[in-house]
């Protein structure tokens, strides 16, 4: 007689492990199943960062802290004459101060867009959810289209010559790369000389540099009648 409330038991027994088990897969895998509960280990959070030129920094780019990912850039939009990406971070990762430093860089020299963050120290607030870290502490990438326009010709032509060769060894021409790094590395040697020589000169340059402060703050302590004392008597004592 009791055999009937047994089966159920043992029914919904079997039910709420398969259904324990089916949810904490979700969770693992990260399957999407509906609205993503805000878990402490999935929680994020959200800041901004204004940059005076977004450069091409495109969403999904990556944000960093020392090298390991931390985020990704959610969207990137203008506002008046500055451009606001919006960051997506995790929680656990977003201890972000309010004199953090965050830098526009690229992967490699020709790479794609991201974000590098220094967070900042403990001396100023913590960020906090939609802040925004202003272009006053943001870092732009060297522009390098601005620096051959600011070169000569000769020189501009030379180093556009540098990048498209350099850029033609990189694509699959392995040998060529190396050739390129053991002659920079042979410059290198040779320069290590004349270097060591210029090190080896300065400290006495300086001491020279320090005796002539030295004498030229004397001299002007010492009072004009007693410079022109000594060149008197000279030409008053008979031959």
């Amino acid at each position: 007689m009791h055999r009937p409330r047994a089966n159920a038991f043992s029914t919904g027994l079997v039910t709420s492990i398969a259904l324990l088990v089916v949810m904490t897969a979700i969770f693992v895998s990260g399957v999407p199943a509906g609205p993503q509960i805000p878990l402490p280990w999935n929680r994020q959070v959200t800041l901004h960062v204004q940059l005076t030129d977004a450069d091409a920094l495109a969403p999904h780019a990556s944000v960093e802290i020392a090298g390991v990912k931390i985020g990704e850039v959610e969207s990137v939009a203008a506002k008046g004459n500055l451009a606001v990406a919006t960051l997506q971070l995790r929680a656990q990762h977003a201890d972000i101060h309010k004199d953090a430093i965050a830098y526009l860089r690229a992967h490699g020299l020709f790479g794609p867009k991201y974000i590098a963050i220094v967070p900042g120290t403990t001396r100023t607030p913590q960020l906090r959810e939609g802040d925004t870290i202003t272009a006053g502490h943001t870092v732009q990438p060297v522009d390098l289209d601005a620096i051959l326009q600011d070169l000569q010709r000769p020189e501009q032509q030379d180093l556009q010559n540098f990048f498209i060769e350099f850029g033609k060894a990189a694509a699959g021409r392995g040998d060529d790369v190396h050739s390129l790094l053991s002659a920079a590395n042979s410059l290198t040697n040779t320069l290590q000389s004349p270097l060591k020589a210029i090190g080896d000169v300065g400290p006495q340059l300086s001491d020279m540099l320090v005796y002539n402060e030295q004498f030229n703050a004397e001299f002007a302590k010492a009072p004009l009648d007693q410079l022109t004392a000594q060149p008197r008597q000279q030409h008053a004592q008979p031959a």
